[in-house]
């Protein structure tokens, strides 16, 4: 008969903890809580309300998701607006990733991406400065914050601006929140939709 895996004492008092579950039961209802009144704030604004998004966008409910390992962490996603189909993403993605905090971010992706370039090539400099950052990935689902994902928008003129959206055929642009400014975060999620929103508007 085979032993049993020996189990390390943080192991033994991980499995014989049950209060961590029903804390994170009770904050994940929070997390909710708070991303559902994101989302109605959001389509409360005049910016939202006048913009001209993209056919097939889902403009009015959204979606909330949740899952258990991003990088073996739990996190929850609020997709508002969003549109997902085969060559064209348009999506406003606010991420919270367990213990990193919140991200507020912009994906285009197809003809999403097309329609809206001149406009993003136009306005881009208007986020210098504010603490936004360019997805530098090879892919558009790389959530956290490292040099090797992504970079200070002020380092991005227009011709490296294009060079790095061609190279990768998307256009993410992310700006992150730390967890202690959860009391921030409906300010700082509707500033940045708006901001979002004019970026995109010629």
């Amino acid at each position: 008969m085979m032993p049993p895996p020996a189990l390390t004492p943080d192991e033994l008092a991980a499995l014989q903890n049950t209060e961590f579950f029903k804390l994170k039961q009770r904050a994940t209802a929070k997390l909710l809580q708070l991303f559902g009144g994101l989302a109605q704030n959001m389509k409360q604004l005049p910016e939202h309300q006048n913009f001209d998004f993209p056919a097939g966008c889902d403009v009015q409910l959204g979606k909330i998701s949740k899952g258990e390992n991003y990088q073996n962490l739990p996190y929850m996603v609020l997709d508002f607006p969003r549109l997902f189909k085969s060559g064209d993403i348009f999506a406003c993605r606010t991420l919270f990733w367990w213990g990193h905090g919140f991200s507020f971010t912009l994906l285009l992706q197809g003809n999403s991406l097309h329609r809206f370039w001149p406009a993003i090539s136009s306005n881009f400099h208007r986020l210098s400065g504010q603490n936004y950052y360019l997805s530098v990935a090879e892919t558009p689902w790389r959530h956290e914050f490292t040099s090797n994902t992504y970079q200070p928008c002020s380092r991005f003129g227009t011709a490296e601006l294009e060079q790095q959206v061609l190279r990768h055929g998307f256009c993410k642009i992310a700006l992150p929140l730390p967890l202690e400014q959860w009391n921030s975060v409906p300010e700082a999620g509707l500033q940045a939709y708006r901001q979002f929103l004019q970026l995109l508007t010629v």
